[in-house]
């Protein structure tokens, strides 16, 4: 993931961090949230990345 055309995150495997003793789910929503003040989002690109 880039944050300000800046590399934060790469390669990290997910966890479930809400039923910890079932894995992540395969595919599902992307959410985006703001935590008490506004926020906006721009230029979003998401691929599908294919197995390996």
């Amino acid at each position: 993931m880039y944050l300000n055309d800046i590399l934060v995150v790469d390669n990290v495997v997910l966890e479930n961090y809400w039923e910890r003793d079932k894995p992540i789910y395969p595919v599902g929503q992307i959410e985006l949230q703001s935590h008490s003040s506004p926020l906006y989002f721009s230029n979003i690109f998401i691929r599908e990345i294919p197995p390996t």
